[in-house]
């Protein structure tokens, strides 16, 4: 995906991880990135990003102390240099692991390596400088929120959840708006659209790598997508994940609300061959780059994406 870009554009990198999260977001204005997310084994993906745009890495956030979401950013902050991380500290179960990661960031924190903030609901983050394009709101967790994910022993319940925001460089352009969704569950849906949120994005990372959101008869995920509007929708899933990533009724009210449905690895829900050898990208790499104007390339283009899933034996997004 080597594309020229001008120094006036912002670059949102949705990184095929296999089944995980990762994405690098770049203003190139300024030379700086924020990454959200990253699995362990998977790090090379994102330092492919950063040296492809020349980035340094500004801030690491993670969403929540899963290892497919965390292990890989604490590997990255103790070999990069970082400003800021960003996190909620695990309110979840708690496990060897995760333990380990906490103690890791704690040391770097001690030695006054980086800064450290953890994001609850209403705060306000931004790449760079505050006078930079982008910025983002934290939509959760709240206190309740945090309180109902200690009570279950439930990391995702806890997670965050970003209303990304890139602003126009010029005089008369549109502002675009992005949601990455970490993994929360339907608890954390239902509360912000209770909350009347704007939840209106042009592109939505699907909780959960396209997870269900309540039961299969609920309507939740129409909900969601009618409060979201976005014009694509991203799916972070590995094509030999054992979870049923993506799920069925997510997939079908996706198709189904007219968004483009992306989806990194193609699964068994498309392709009968999926999962029995190594990962099968779909779109693979998913790049939006944002210009000047607020105008968004998406790559792989919308012919491209055809030709790749014209491949499969049942592909779920034809006709979005």
């Amino acid at each position: 995906m080597s594309r020229s870009i001008p120094t006036d554009a912002v670059t949102i990198s949705f990184l095929d991880v296999g089944q995980g999260a990762a994405t690098v977001i770049v203003d190139h204005a300024t030379g700086k990135a924020l990454l959200i997310d990253c699995p362990a084994g998977r790090e090379d993906a994102v330092e492919a990003a950063l040296d492809r745009h020349g980035a340094d890495l500004d801030i690491a956030m993670i969403t929540h102390f899963d290892d497919d979401h965390s292990a890989g950013v604490i590997t990255l902050i103790e070999t990069r240099p970082c400003r800021q991380l960003v996190t909620r500290v695990n309110v979840g179960y708690r496990t060897p692991t995760d333990i380990s990661q906490h103690r890791r960031i704690l040391a770097k924190v001690n030695r006054r390596a980086f800064g450290f903030n953890q994001h609850r609901r209403n705060d306000i983050g931004f790449l760079g400088h505050s006078s930079g394009r982008v910025t983002w709101q934290v939509l959760a967790p709240d206190a309740i929120t945090e309180l109902e994910a200690y009570s279950a022993g439930s990391r995702n319940r806890a997670s965050l959840v970003l209303r990304l925001q890139v602003r126009s460089s010029s005089v008369g352009g549109a502002t675009r708006h992005f949601i990455f969704a970490g993994d929360a569950d339907a608890p954390v849906w239902r509360r912000l659209m209770q909350y009347g949120d704007d939840l209106s994005c042009d592109a939505l990372l699907w909780p959960h790598h396209g997870g269900n959101l309540g039961s299969a008869q609920s309507p939740l995920r129409q909900r969601l997508l009618a409060a979201c509007k976005p014009g694509v929708v991203v799916v972070s899933a590995g094509s030999r994940n054992g979870h049923g990533h993506p799920a069925q009724p997510t997939l079908d009210a996706v198709r189904d609300s007219g968004a483009r449905l992306m989806c990194t690895e193609v699964t068994t829900r498309c392709h009968s061959l999926a999962g029995t050898g190594g990962a099968l990208p779909c779109t693979g790499d998913i790049e939006m780059r944002i210009d000047a104007t607020g105008e968004i390339d998406v790559s792989p283009s919308a012919g491209r994406h055809l030709r790749v899933i014209s491949r499969w034996d049942q592909p779920q997004c034809i006709g979005t």
